[in-house]
C-alpha cells in the first residue's frame, strides 16, 4: 500500500520541469527534479521517459498527470489569490 501523498509542492516542480523542456541536466532545476521523483513515488507511475543522455518526455501517465496537475495548481492559486484559504494555510504552518 502506498502511503505517500501528493502535495502541492510537487506539482508545482512537475509543472515547472514540464515547461522547462524537462531537461534533467538543468542546475535551476535539481531539486524540482528530486520533487518530482517523489510525486512518481506517490502516484506509482514514471511520469517521464528517457529521450536522450539529459532529456525526458513525459509518458502517457505524465500526460495524465499534467493535465490534472494544472487544474489542481489552477485552484490553489485562486484559492489563494482570494483569501479562501487563508485559515488553511494558517492552520498548516
Amino acid at each position: 500500500m502506498n502511503t505517500s501523498r501528493i502535495t502541492i509542492k510537487q506539482l508545482r516542480a512537475f509543472h515547472a520541469v514540464v515547461l522547462s523542456g524537462c531537461n534533467r541536466k538543468n542546475p535551476k532545476l535539481a531539486g524540482a527534479w528530486a520533487s518530482v521523483a517523489k510525486l512518481e513515488r506517490a502516484v506509482g507511475a514514471k511520469l517521464f521517459k528517457r529521450s536522450g543522455p539529459c532529456k525526458r518526455e513525459l509518458s502517457q501517465a505524465g500526460v495524465e498527470a499534467l493535465s490534472s496537475a494544472i487544474k489542481i495548481l489552477a485552484l490553489v492559486d485562486f484559492m489563494e489569490s482570494c483569501g479562501a484559504c487563508k485559515a488553511v494555510q494558517e492552520d498548516a504552518a
